[in-house]
């Protein structure tokens, strides 16, 4: 148990996790590099295929990554009375990330 846990006398808190599920644009970090020909953005996109995110220049300076994390997994056990759920920890819905280029 983390030094934390035990400050707040709660073993399931964890302040990372409560971040992310506050703010789903933690969930896509983003490295941005410039070259001298190009800038190129590499963005965590876990369980994610190419054709569902998006990305678009928006009035020729602001680049959008966008997408949507489905709730697969979890909607498909919802009617299996077999399956206990206990964490649900990985961050589900809609993000978007925007950047202003130079």
């Amino acid at each position: 148990m983390s030094l934390i846990h035990q400050l707040l006398g709660d073993e399931t808190y964890d302040p990372f996790l409560s971040m992310i599920n506050k703010c789903p644009i933690l969930s896509t970090p983003t490295d941005w590099k410039e070259t001298k020909d190009s800038h190129v953005f590499i963005s965590d996109l876990p369980g994610l295929k190419k054709e569902e995110v998006k990305v678009e220049v928006d009035e020729g300076r602001v680049l959008r990554i966008s997408g949507e994390r489905k709730n697969n997994v979890v909607d498909e056990d919802v009617d299996d009375k077999n399956t206990t759920w206990h964490r649900i920890e990985r961050c589900r819905g809609k993000f978007q990330r925007r950047f202003r280029l130079p």
